[in-house]
């Protein structure tokens, strides 16, 4: 995981996203978390989708219908356990 958090500045957020895949590895502890940028931009996502695929998985997010006027984005990062 440290290959994914290191695309990150400063200490707060690999922090945290190494928080969130403690806390989903412990849900699951047999089962690899995965992470991803889910989205970048001032409207945090109301949901993801995720969806198998030949490469990987496809994180798409839902994002509010009301966009405000961004002065300073925001990486918003999801960590997941697949399911079957």
């Amino acid at each position: 995981m440290t290959d994914f958090t290191g695309q990150f500045r400063g200490a707060e957020m690999p922090e945290r996203v190494l928080a969130a895949v403690d806390a989903a590895q412990a849900g699951a502890p047999e089962e690899m978390v995965w992470g991803a940028v889910a989205a970048i931009g001032c409207d945090a996502p109301e949901s993801v989708e995720i969806q198998a695929g030949e490469a990987g998985f496809e994180v798409t997010p839902v994002l509010p219908a009301e966009k405000r006027q961004c002065l300073a984005p925001v990486t918003y990062v999801v960590t997941f356990v697949p399911t079957s």
